[in-house]
């Protein structure tokens, strides 16, 4: 009775083992299927050159051992002659043409994999900058664009993909025609050599699996190192690096991270080593066999000499055939599995626009209705039940404490993120139903992290726009014409020291040269989140009497900490923990005793006891 159930459990544990094999084999032509697809949809010609290539790797061995066999038959029957020497030449001359011909696809191959590669990388940065923002800042989105930018920059997995594929088939080609020279010569060896490949095909997927366990692990590790790096060597860390005397603290994350992966490496390489040296012991006693068998053969006179040495080179050839074909299966397999998140995350649904109205003339008020948001991956309510109405041409002042939801309003109004409940609307319309088109004509914002991108001066200004007149009238309202002037390329001079005669702005000029944005935008409504935080009072000052000036006749928006800044605004909204607890102007909220007042008159006492 235990003998039985025993026998059972042992058939059932190889079904499930079979079961297994199936499903991964099954999964990975899958995988495979759809990784040859994407490619295919970059270059339709890049399969074209694996084939080809690996036809022709493939071939060659089988060539030389036919020729090598021939050659030796005529040694052995003459001296030399005009067929040796043909044979010879024959064989040189065979082997420049395909050592030529192989650089040629090699070459073409590889150009192709670094332009698919270069189109992949830009997609996935499409996608993501395409992504609304709750998306792109969710942990999910974010660790499958770092797999995807691993895959792509760091594993280069389309030129390795493409290089495994031509291989694969080469050892394919190889092993086919090996088979077909053994013939039905001593079915024992064709056999065992099949036996020793199923048993290396077994632990080499045991490893596979095991490199992808650590999969996760790698990923986290790399987005570690990889954010603690840069900061030692962007430039935006640079001041801060030494004028805090940082670089210690950094150094010791970097080693630390380094450590970390240093641990993980040779743990990993360990595991391999054990794989690959059962591995190599199969292979060992396979070639043992081989040469015991045919040189028994030769001996007892069943074959010629010509023909043990066309046997023991196809049984090589056999060998090292069936081996690359076996590794060459897993590196397919491997690069196809590492390029499946890109497919993942180039395939990411974008949130659907429904819009209809493509253009907003003009706005004549904004309100938010019972509106709730939470930002992804958190737990706590960054807006609750928020309600409020702003009228065109009011000039609001928005005040809190930090992490009160007053930038998050600004994000919200201006689409950059979605509710996740409730309603805001745009004269009377809900804001779903504008296009994104519309709704950037009305707003222009400088917001606290506010951005100078890596391109010419004017084109920070202009961004999209294919606008080509002057705008040196535009630089001088915002004070800085002679500035531009000065430079040898004027406003085609880059913006970023990485650049050969590029230049950098001060805080100061940067936020006139973002003005100058804002001012040839022209829009309705013009928001400023913090961004004068980091200058000095005067500088600051100045800053704002230039925003007075051209934000004239629309609506506008400030957040600031700076208290004083609400006298000159004819409405103040004060945000805590989400809500709008006071709202009115500055004379009525100073009046009331609220957090306010409370804030005007800690920031009040802080100016009167330097002074």
């Amino acid at each position: 009775m235990l003998k039985c159930i025993t026998d059972k459990n042992i058939i059932m544990n190889e079904r499930k083992h079979v079961m297994t094999s199936f499903y991964h084999v099954k999964s990975s032509m899958t995988e495979l299927g759809k990784v040859i697809n994407f490619l295919l949809n970059f270059e339709k010609r890049i399969l074209v050159y694996p084939i080809v290539l690996g036809v022709m790797i493939g071939l060659t061995p089988l060539v030389g051992l036919l020729a090598t066999r021939a050659l030796i038959d005529d040694l052995s029957a003459n001296a030399i002659s005009i067929q040796v020497i043909k044979y010879i030449i024959f064989i040189v001359l065979s082997v420049f043409i395909k050592n030529i011909a192989e650089n040629l696809l090699q070459t073409t191959m590889r150009f192709l994999a670094f332009k698919v590669t270069c189109s992949i990388r830009f997609r996935i940065s499409e996608i993501y900058t395409k992504l609304d923002m709750k998306q792109a800042e969710s942990e999910e989105i974010i660790k499958n664009k770092e797999k995807s930018l691993m895959a792509i920059d760091q594993q280069d997995s389309v030129t390795n993909f493409l290089i495994s594929g031509t291989n694969f088939i080469s050892a394919a080609v190889t092993f086919v025609g090996t088979i077909l020279l053994f013939g039905e010569l001593n079915i024992l060896i064709i056999t065992v050599l099949l036996a020793a490949y199923i048993t290396n095909n077994m632990i080499a997927h045991k490893k596979r699996a095991y490199e992808f366990s650590t999969w996760e692990k790698w990923t986290t590790l790399n987005m570690q190192s990889r954010a603690y790096n840069s900061m030692a060597h962007e430039y935006s860390y640079a001041k801060d690096l030494r004028i805090y005397q940082a670089q210690k603290i950094i150094k010791e994350k970097i080693h630390e991270c380094d450590a970390k992966r240093t641990t993980e490496m040779l743990l990993q390489s360990k595991q391999f080593c054990r794989y690959d040296g059962i591995r190599a012991f199969i292979d060992l006693l396979q070639n043992y066999i081989i040469y015991l068998v045919f040189t028994y053969l030769l001996l007892i006179d069943k074959i010629s000499l010509a023909d043990f040495t066309l046997y023991i080179g196809n049984s090589v050839q056999f060998l090292s055939s069936l081996t690359q074909f076996q590794n060459m299966l897993i590196d397919v397999a491997r690069y196809s599995k590492l390029l499946i998140p890109v497919l993942e995350f180039i395939d990411t649904p974008f949130a659907k626009q429904n819009s209809k109205i493509a253009l907003l003339e003009n706005v004549y008020d904004i309100e938010f209705e019972n509106v709730t948001f939470k930002y992804a991956d958190t737990q706590s309510y960054a807006l609750k039940n928020l309600s409020i109405r702003i009228k065109s041409g009011e000039t609001i002042c928005i005040v809190g404490p930090n992490g009160s939801g007053k930038s998050t309003f600004i994000k919200l109004m201006t689409r950059v993120y979605k509710p996740d409940s409730g309603t805001i609307r745009i004269n009377g319309i809900d804001i779903n139903e504008y296009s994104q088109k519309a709704l950037d004509s009305i707003f222009s914002i400088l917001y606290q992290e506010h951005t100078v991108y890596p391109v010419s001066i004017r084109n920070n200004v202009t961004l999209n726009s294919e606008d080509s007149s002057s705008l040196y009238d535009l630089y001088d309202q915002v004070d800085i014409c002679d500035l531009i002037s000065s430079l040898e390329n004027g406003d085609k001079t880059i913006m970023s020291a990485e650049f050969k005669d590029s230049t950098v702005f001060s805080g100061g000029q940067k936020l006139k040269l973002l003005l100058a944005r804002i001012m040839y935008n022209d829009a309705h409504i013009l928001i400023l989140d913090e961004p004068s935080a980091a200058l000095d009072p005067l500088a600051e000052f100045e800053f704002y009497d230039l925003f007075q000036n051209i934000s004239a006749q629309k609506t506008s928006i400030y957040i600031s900490h700076r208290m004083l800044a609400t006298k000159y605004c004819s409405r103040v909204l004060v945000f805590d923990n989400g809500h709008i607890i006071e709202d009115g102007s500055f004379e009525e909220l100073l009046h009331n005793d609220g957090l306010f007042r409370k804030m005007y008159m800690s920031q009040s006492s802080v100016f009167q006891q330097e002074n």
